[in-house]
């Protein structure tokens, strides 16, 4: 059994080059020194260079606010490119680490813009930077795993930890993941979209003690993004990454003959922590140096999946004791054709109190073998002489018989139930008809199923 996956807050910060499709059409489809065209060289360093820079931004942001970060997966490093976009991810461990992120994204921004601007302002980049929570309400899913081992039926902590080091083996889903994507379309070279969720932590920490934050908040009103509350308005929080001073005067002098004064992080912070209180959006929960999380501070979403999540491993856990029981019966072999008269008599007596062998009896069984069962005669398909129908409708009327059988009959008649599974399926695969469907998928399958009747049956067994 697993462990529990811990509370966590990962940083996403999105760098896209601005102006790439004109430059693949225009001067970037010439040659240059190389045997391919500019655009694609300009793209090759610009996936090599501006990771290297914001590396060495946050190092140096790192250092001067003295940040704790030995031993920890602290700098952001590339969870996937898109195209003419970098995308990178972080676990956070502390408000103060937050801000030397952001403030380490801000700078390598306008270093790289400078550069591309010396090599004749073709392109320019833009970003933007979101939080999300997990394993609530957003999943990890490692790349390739199937539906068995996939993190989303049974998260783990040991996979968790995996993708905070090595993100780009995994994929990331929520509605937080989608709502970054979605902000996205608002960036531009001299703004920087955050989330709402990140933009009330920056908040808190240009109010705070803490390290300093150096961007400048502005606020566009709310938009409409796709799929993202429902349809209601979202906020666009921005921080400027205007890199000439004189643009920058410019758009000062106008903001004040509009009548609009700066935004300040108090005012932004006020009206973030009532929206977020009214759409049910959760605000992120950080360290503060040693401090530990005390369960109370938890966000309610990590609350709820933490009972569920230790509700379903005691389910498991009581599962593989029984199956482990079951394994040490004596009669439970199958190997053997006949079946003990005292336990076939209990299996007769639940066989007599069904309707039969129909097609629409089979459908308690995965879809694909229900199908190919659907029509057959049990006799044509197990070995065990019975006419219950699937392992399902066994459970169900072995357990409204068992105050009729005889302790040791009905110990031995809940093993033979793993037989009739086991019997079913090897006839199934015998056909050729699957060659995917096993005996311990089969019961994979069917153990949350029929848990709670299962549970009493093993108690049974075990006296």
């Amino acid at each position: 059994m697993g462990v529990c996956p811990e509370y966590r807050s990962r940083i996403f910060l999105s760098v896209d080059l601005v102006g790439s499709t004109g430059f693949k059409g225009g001067s970037g489809a010439e040659a240059g020194d190389s045997v391919h065209p500019v655009w694609i060289v300009e793209i090759g360093n610009f996936y090599q260079e501006f990771p290297t820079s914001l590396r060495r931004f946050f190092d140096r942001q790192a250092e001067a606010a003295n940040l704790a970060t030995s031993g920890l997966e602290a700098f952001p490093t590339t969870w996937k490119r898109v195209g003419d976009e970098i995308i990178f991810c972080c676990r956070v461990h502390s408000r103060d680490h937050l801000v030397c992120i952001v403030n380490a994204f801000i700078q390598a921004l306008a270093d790289y813009g400078k550069i591309l601007e010396a090599c004749g302002g073709h392109l320019d980049v833009k970003g933007t930077a979101w939080l999300a929570a997990f394993p609530s309400p957003n999943i990890t899913v490692p790349m390739g795993d199937d539906d068995q081992n996939s993190p989303s039926i049974f998260p783990d902590e040991k996979v968790e930890g995996r993708a905070d080091t090595t993100p780009h083996e995994f994929d990331f889903l929520g509605k937080s993941i989608d709502c970054g994507f979605r902000l996205g379309r608002f960036s531009s070279a001299d703004k920087l979209v955050l989330s709402v969720e990140l933009a009330f932590a920056l908040c808190e920490a240009a109010e705070s003690d803490g390290c300093h934050f150096i961007g400048i908040f502005d606020y566009d009103g709310r938009r409409e993004l796709k799929g993202v509350l429902a349809g209601r308005p979202y906020p666009i929080v921005t921080i400027d990454t205007q890199r000439k001073a004189i643009r920058r005067k410019v758009l000062k002098q106008e903001m004040t003959l509009m009548g609009r004064s700066p935004v300040e992080a108090i005012h932004l912070q006020a009206f973030l922590q009532d929206f977020m209180s009214d759409e049910g959006i959760e605000p992120a929960i950080f360290l503060d140096g040693s401090q530990e999380l005390q369960q109370h501070s938890f966000p309610r979403s990590y609350e709820d999946f933490r009972n569920r999540w230790h509700a379903h491993a005691a389910v498991m856990k009581r599962s593989e004791e029984g199956e482990k029981k079951a394994a040490e019966v004596p009669d439970a072999r199958d190997d053997r054709d006949d079946v003990p008269p005292d336990v076939n008599a209990v299996l007769q007596e639940i066989g007599a109190s069904g309707e039969g062998t129909s097609g629409e009896e089979w459908k308690c069984w995965p879809p694909g073998l229900a199908q190919a069962m659907r029509g057959k005669d049990h006799g044509d398909v197990c070995r065990v002489d019975c006419r219950v129908p699937c392992p399902c409708c066994f459970l169900r009327r072995l357990a409204a018989h068992r105050a009729k059988a005889p302790g040791g009959a009905l110990r031995r008649a809940t093993a033979c139930r793993w037989s009739l599974i086991r019997h079913q399926t090897a006839a199934r695969v015998a056909q050729g008809n699957s060659n995917t469907l096993t005996p311990s998928t089969t019961i994979a399958w069917l153990a949350p199923v029929s848990s709670k009747v299962e549970t009493h049956l093993w108690s049974v067994a075990a006296r």
